[in-house]
């Protein structure tokens, strides 16, 4: 899908890239693990979109510590 010149895929098409399901998709969201994402209402209701090609940060449980994974999330967002 395309919004605003940039390319955007919904969260279904998110967790069928991932091998995941919609609702791990949305804790990603909901932690900042998956790059720059949007939320867009629409007639049938809020849709998230996540920016394509698909950024996916390291999770705890994928060795990193909570610490590092906070300094990275301050970092793109230019919380520093």
């Amino acid at each position: 899908m395309t919004l605003e010149n940039e390319r955007w895929a919904t969260v279904a098409e998110a967790a069928q890239h991932f091998k995941t399901t919609r609702q791990w998709i949305h804790k990603l969201i909901q932690k900042g693990y998956l790059g720059k994402t949007k939320k867009v209402d629409t007639p049938r209701g809020s849709v998230w979109f996540i920016e394509y090609p698909f950024r996916r940060f390291p999770t705890v449980s994928g060795g990193q510590s909570k610490e590092f994974l906070k300094r990275r999330r301050n970092k793109q967002h230019g919380d520093l």
